[in-house]
């Protein structure tokens, strides 16, 4: 991918995973928009339960709303139902049935009625990385979602991330509130550099993996320079490279600086074929790029 911190361009915030009274979130259509807003986002997506709810008479307050819906696809081998995030359709398919749902091979065909879709919470439905390497089409999968990781503690799906990106799926880690009560909103979002903030360009962003994720630090610019990974970002108590091969990767943790972290230079194997930078702050909140491939 394109580095995102080198581009010309304003960063957007946004949350692409978020549910309302039209399924079973805590605030209606219009009180969500209107709270988020509050909270400075640039835009957000709709996703309710097995519909897409019509976000083209709210009131947007400056965001830019994108239509979405969470549905499922057939289980997967241990019987978990695999949760898929769709962006952008404009209707839900009159045979789609979430009581008799398609099954997994059927993913690729949602590109006819949405622009784009990635694998929700994998971790929190125990998902195995084999249950995910057969299907194809997603853009990623959920890195961090807030209210798995506040109401089970598993939120976090960095090691079937992971475990993907090794076996040559060049897929991204996103990270969303999927909110279903009130304290759950504005805890995971991602920056995302788009041309402008109009749904194609926020799509087009989106699969390029132009943004990181967060649940709360910055990362103001990432540079990669030889045999040297150079970051800069908010406050943190430690700062990794993540290395795709068993035993690869380098942490503040192996320096002798003293934290709060805010630009390190961090050495890298140049034979890696890719790379992702963790930053984790005082409060234990992780914002995560997207893989470096190299």
């Amino acid at each position: 991918m394109a580095n995102p911190f080198q581009l010309d361009r304003s960063w957007l915030k946004g949350n692409l995973h978020t549910h309302t009274t039209n399924s079973d979130g805590p605030w209606s259509p219009q009180d969500t928009v209107d709270n988020y807003a509050a909270k400075g986002y640039d835009f957000l997506t709709i996703t309710d339960h097995n519909m897409v709810t019509n976000v083209a008479g709210l009131r947007t307050g400056g965001l830019t709303l994108l239509p979405g819906a969470e549905v499922v696809v057939s289980p997967a081998a241990l019987g978990q139902t695999i949760h898929v995030v769709v962006l952008g359709p404009t209707a839900i398919p009159e045979d789609y049935d979430p009581a008799n749902p398609p099954p997994p091979q059927a993913l690729p065909t949602f590109g006819k009625w949405c622009e784009l879709f990635w694998i929700a919470h994998p971790f929190w439905s125990l998902l195995e990385p084999a249950d995910i390497l057969p299907l194809e089409g997603y853009i990623g999968v959920e890195v961090y979602n807030t209210i798995c990781h506040y109401h089970t503690g598993r939120g976090c799906s960095e090691m079937i991330w992971d475990t993907l990106l090794l076996h040559g799926r060049k897929v991204w880690g996103l990270a969303v509130d999927d909110i279903h009560r009130e304290n759950q909103a504005g805890k995971g979002w991602i920056m995302l550099k788009a041309e402008d903030s109009t749904p194609t360009a926020i799509y087009s962003a989106l699969r390029q993996g132009l943004f990181y994720s967060t649940s709360g630090p910055q990362i103001y610019d990432v540079q990669i320079q030889g045999d040297e990974v150079e970051v800069h970002c908010s406050p943190c108590q430690e700062v990794a490279a993540i290395g795709l091969a068993p035993g690869t990767g380098w942490t503040t943790h192996r320096t002798d600086i003293t934290p709060p972290y805010e630009h390190v230079h961090i050495p890298w194997d140049v034979g890696q074929i890719s790379l992702r930078i963790e930053c984790i702050d005082e409060a234990g909140r992780k914002a995560w790029t997207n893989p470096f491939f190299i």
